[in-house]
């Protein structure tokens, strides 16, 4: 299990859930990030106010830094343990 902040539905910053979630598998070619710090930009704050369309439920996370915990099967340039942004 992981912790995550998702957006409950769009309508402001007070729709943020910190919830507890599955780690997802990583699909064949993309890479699951251990995420070590994050911030919430302008677009984020956007998509919380309902200003950006999106789905219930949506991650807001624009930036971040972490370690790659997982990799799909066909990812050649990445490995995990590697350090991103």
């Amino acid at each position: 299990m992981m912790k995550q902040v998702q957006l409950a539905k769009p309508g402001g910053l007070d729709n943020l859930l910190y919830v507890d979630a599955k780690v997802p598998k990583s699909k064949d070619y993309e890479v699951i990030v251990k995420v070590g710090a994050s911030s919430l930009n302008y677009h984020d704050l956007l998509v919380a106010q309902g200003g950006i369309p999106t789905r219930d439920r949506r991650v807001p996370l624009s930036d971040c830094g972490g370690v790659i915990y997982q990799v799909g099967e066909s990812v050649s340039k990445w490995k995990e343990g590697d350090s991103v942004i």
